[in-house]
């Protein structure tokens, strides 16, 4: 069984991994060296060449410039497929940030239903896929405590214009859920989050 979770930065994922890390019944997915890094992205190359590579075409449609497109290279697709193949070697596993979040990851520009769709029907899918759904208040509360958000370290008036779309493109998916045939669960706050622990852990 996988559990993937998905949801806007600073709403509660790793959060939640890192309660998971420190006592449960389920493997927490992280790269540890490069080793693994190549090894297990050349495995899901192997097994998935065409996403592999339907990503990676999205990747380079919407970077801007090298320094954006080496993130996108290194943390979308390759630390993301290496995470999703290591977990297919364990019976139970979590990943912070799957397939699902590439929604939010890739996309430079408020996408349409048609666009989601045809991209979601490509990505595999997880056994649960935990959504994370926080009110905007706690969202914003939450940013400002945080020291470092990568994306702002582009430029302030990209970070804004990025945190719109974002938010656009996850209301959308928000939308789609009941369509994708994948058992899911909304947390909308901490206690929720607590709750899912407790049950799975």
């Amino acid at each position: 069984m996988i559990i993937e979770l998905y949801g806007l930065p600073s709403s509660g994922k790793t959060s939640l991994f890192k309660h998971f890390q420190m006592r449960s019944s389920f493997k927490c997915i992280t790269i540890n060296n490069k080793v693994e890094l190549l090894l297990f992205s050349f495995i899901f190359f192997i097994r998935h060449p065409i996403l592999f590579l339907r990503t990676l075409l999205l990747i380079i449609q919407n970077s801007y410039d090298r320094e954006m497109f080496y993130y996108k290279f290194m943390n979308v697709l390759l630390h993301r497929n290496a995470r999703y193949q290591k977990a297919r070697f364990f019976k139970k596993a979590i990943i912070d940030e799957g397939f699902f979040q590439n929604i939010l990851s890739i996309y430079e520009d408020v996408i349409d239903r048609k666009t989601l769709k045809k991209m979601l029907r490509s990505i595999p899918k997880p056994e649960l896929l935990v959504v994370f759904n926080i009110n905007e208040k706690m969202l914003y509360k939450r940013e400002k405590e945080k020291t470092r958000t990568s994306h702002r370290n582009f430029n302030l008036h990209y970070y804004k214009e990025w945190r719109e779309t974002i938010e656009k493109n996850h209301l959308l998916f928000l939308s789609l859920l009941n369509e994708l045939n994948i058992r899911y669960v909304i947390i909308s706050n901490s206690s929720e989050a607590g709750i899912f622990y407790e049950k799975y852990a």
